[in-house]
C-alpha cells in the first residue's frame, strides 16, 4: 500500500524540543487506512513497527519507500515484542485459544514480518520476551525464569547486557554468570526499554514513575511521573507520555522529553483536541513518532 511521503505532509505545529537550543519539532499526520495506538522505530532501520491497542494486529511502515507491510502471520501478539540490535529480527508472541485455554508461543520473524524460527512452541506457560544480548542471542522469561536462545544454535553471545524485571525486582545479566539483582522496588516494573547503542535503560514502575539505569556505572535514577519511555539512540534523552483520566477514560495526554545531561523535562505537545501517546525515536535521531487516542492516528515529528 503506497502513501504520501512524510516529507510532503503539511506541518501541524512547531514547538521547542530542547530548552537549551534552537531546535524544534514539526509534527505531521500520516494518512493510513488503519488506526494504530502504538508505534516503535525499528533499531538501525528506517521502518516503524505499528500495532493496535490490544496488540492483535501489527504492521511495518517503510518510511523510505512509502509502503505499509502487513505481517503475514496469524495469531501474532505484539505485546512486549523485542527487536534485535540490527533491526533484522523480531522476538514476538503468538497466542491462540484451545478448549477455552490460552496457549502462548514465542517465534522470531524477519523485519518484513516473515516467519523465521520457533523458540517456544504453544504452551500454557507464560512467556515474556526480554531482549537480545547480540544479533543472534535472544532472551525470554518462561514462567518467570530467564531462558536464552542462540539463533545460530551456538554459544550465547554477550555484546549487550540484558536488563529485565520479575515482579518488582530489576535484574542484569551480562555473561554466563548468574543474573545480578540491581534493585527491588515498591511496585512491579513495566515497559523496560534499552538503547543498544548506549548503556541507558529506561523503565516504568507501576503507578507511573519513570526510572533510568546505566548498567555500566550502576546508576539508577528516578525521572518522575510518566509512562512508556523511549530512549534516543545515543542515550542523550528520553521521550515519554503523561496521561490524565477522569476515572473512566483518558482526558489528556502529551509527549515529554527528559534531557540526561541537564535532568530537565520539556513538554513537546500542547494540543487540546487530541491525546498524544506512545512516543518513539528514529534510529538516526531525526524523527519522533507518536499516536493519538482514541482515533489511532500516526504522527511523525521532524526534529530541527
Amino acid at each position: 500500500m503506497k502513501m504520501v511521503s512524510i516529507f510532503r505532509f503539511s506541518i501541524l505545529l512547531a514547538i521547542p524540543v530542547f530548552a537549551q537550543t534552537n531546535m524544534s519539532v514539526n509534527w505531521a499526520k500520516v494518512k493510513l487506512d488503519q488506526s494504530y495506538l502504538r508505534s516503535e522505530w525499528i533499531p538501525n532501520q528506517s521502518e516503524l513497527f505499528l500495532s493496535n491497542d490490544n496488540h492483535s494486529a501489527c504492521d511495518i511502515l517503510d518510511i523510505i519507500n512509502d509502503e505499509l507491510i502487513s505481517i503475514p502471520l496469524l495469531e501474532i501478539n505484539a505485546f512486549g515484542a523485542k527487536w534485535s540490535p540490527d533491526g533484522n529480527q523480531l522476538l514476538i508472541l503468538q497466542i491462540k485459544y484451545q478448549n477455552k485455554r490460552r496457549l502462548n508461543s514465542l517465534i522470531i520473524v524477519d523485519r518484513n514480518g516473515n516467519f523465521v524460527k520457533t523458540i517456544v512452541g504453544y504452551t500454557t506457560k507464560k512467556i515474556t520476551p526480554i531482549g537480545w544480548s547480540s544479533m543472534n542471542s535472544a532472551h525470554y522469561l518462561l514462567n518467570k525464569k530467564l531462558h536464552s536462545h542462540s539463533i545460530k544454535e551456538s554459544m550465547i553471545e554477550w555484546s549487550y547486557p540484558v536488563i529485565y524485571a520479575i515482579g518488582n525486582k530489576l535484574f542484569k545479566k551480562e555473561n554466563v554468570s548468574p543474573a545480578i539483582l540491581l534493585r527491588e522496588f515498591s511496585s512491579n516494573l513495566l515497559n523496560i526499554t534499552t538503547s543498544y547503542t548506549s548503556s541507558l535503560v529506561a523503565f516504568e514502575e507501576y503507578g507511573g514513575h519513570l526510572w533510568v539505569t546505566d548498567p555500566s556505572t550502576g546508576l539508577i535514577k528516578e525521572i518522575g511521573l510518566g509512562n512508556a519511555p523511549s530512549i534516543s539512540p545515543n542515550g542523550d534523552f528520553i521521550l515519554f507520555m503523561m496521561l490524565e483520566d477522569d476515572g473512566y477514560e483518558l482526558t489528556k495526554g502529551d509527549i515529554y522529553y527528559w534531557n540526561r545531561k541537564t535532568d530537565l523535562i520539556t513538554q513537546l505537545s500542547f494540543t487540546d483536541d487530541r491525546i498524544e501517546m506512545n512516543p518513539s525515536i528514529s534510529a538516526d535521531g531525526k524523527f519522533i513518532s507518536a499516536t493519538t487516542y482514541p482515533d489511532g492516528q500516526l504522527l511523525i515529528g521532524t526534529i530541527r
